[in-house]
């Protein structure tokens, strides 16, 4: 049982699976990695509906794979240092790492290009409440092409997934067949986010509801029509008298904060990962339904994404960058993925503040691999 103590996630149990492992590790180095595997998987509990059995079967048994976690950061000059030492598979945050929201970091897309043009395969991995097709609408015009990735993995792409198969299977939604009135925070400034398909209708009353979908911060989805908006607190007002209900919430976008401009000095925007801590505080930890990171359930999708377009990786190979300890590194960690901090995002204030080991220490997680001082 995955055990991520900050986040009420959906349970997913561990695949029962055979293994031998042989490693040589020198210094956080991944040298001569060998790993057999049996064929014989039990999976008794999965987070989502997973797009395929044989890639989830795969990244299932990646997965049970045994990391020793390590007791220092080892700090990178460039993301290249890891592909020059084996790694060829790169899960690769976005806010925060690749761009601020507005603009790319220096050298981002350059570091993008480069890996790519070697030969690693890299999947974006995104907290992101968009679907994923939509996510280049942001990241080509900055540079990031959709040739440089072999795959896009979003939060909001889970969440759209869990309702379209409610009612079916394992799922986070397998007990909400009959469910069609929900209350959905969605964005006004950033777009609407689309329940095309979906078969819901939207309510902005809380008797009314039958289930709470959040996937923005400034708005609340109407029955005809545009978003309208509303402010943070009244949505938060609302999500409390849904919690006092007992309404499941699906969080499409996990994030606490996020980064929006923060290279021209803007502060740290709030996310829908707000509406837990409501939730929380009523007590109805329980009804949290978690799309995105720091989910298992994101990192082997990933891993899938990955093993699909190159069979010879492991996770002995693949390494997830990202710039939140709660999301990316911890998520990471309880996926038995090796990580890399990008210092200058979420977090940047507080390791200017105090040091990067001691931000690590107060947020009570376990140390990353390595660091980076920005993505480059």
């Amino acid at each position: 049982k995955c055990d991520i103590s900050h986040f009420p996630v959906c349970v997913m149990l561990a695949p029962s699976c055979s293994l031998s492992a042989s490693v040589s590790v020198s210094q956080n180095k991944r040298v001569s990695p060998s790993l057999s595997l049996s064929s014989s998987l039990s999976r008794r509990c999965q987070h989502i509906v997973v797009s395929s059995a044989s890639s989830s079967s795969s990244a299932s048994a990646s997965l049970a794979a045994s990391t020793s976690a390590p007791t220092t950061m080892r700090a990178l000059s460039s993301i290249l240092e890891l592909y020059e030492e084996g790694y060829r598979g790169f899960l690769l945050d976005q806010f925060g790492v690749l761009h601020d929201g507005v603009t790319p970091y220096p050298g981002a897309v350059d570091a993008v290009r480069s890996l790519a043009e070697a030969g690693a395969s890299l999947v974006l991995v995104s907290n992101s409440s968009q679907r994923a097709q939509n996510v280049w609408k942001r990241l080509e015009p900055m540079g990031f092409l959709p040739s440089y990735f072999v795959g896009v993995i979003t939060s909001g792409e889970l969440a759209n997934e869990a309702f379209a198969t409610r009612g079916e299977g394992v799922g986070p939604l397998a007990g909400h067949k009959d469910v069609s009135r929900v209350i959905h925070f969605t964005w006004a400034e950033r777009g609407k986010i689309s329940l095309d398909g979906l078969k819901l209708e939207c309510t902005t009353e809380a008797a009314e509801a039958e289930i709470v979908l959040a996937s923005g911060v400034d708005a609340m989805g109407t029955r005809d029509g545009p978003p309208t908006p509303r402010s943070l607190d009244e949505l938060k007002e609302i999500a409390r008298k849904c919690a006092e209900r007992d309404l499941p919430i699906v969080i499409a976008n996990p994030d606490y904060v996020t980064v929006a401009g923060a290279q021209d000095g803007k502060p740290l925007a709030e996310m829908p990962g707000a509406f837990m801590k409501v939730y929380e505080s009523c007590g109805k930890k329980d009804r949290i339904l978690c799309m995105g990171k720091p989910g298992t359930f994101m990192f082997e999708r990933g891993v899938a994404t990955l093993q699909a377009h190159n069979d010879a990786l492991t996770l002995e190979n693949i390494v997830m960058v990202g710039d939140s300890l709660h999301h990316d590194i911890t998520g990471a960690k309880s996926a038995n993925v090796h990580s890399v901090w990008v210092l200058n995002g979420i977090h940047a204030d507080d390791i200017s503040q105090k040091g990067a080991e001691a931000t690590v220490a107060a947020e009570g997680v376990a140390l990353p691999e390595f660091t980076l001082s920005e993505f480059r």
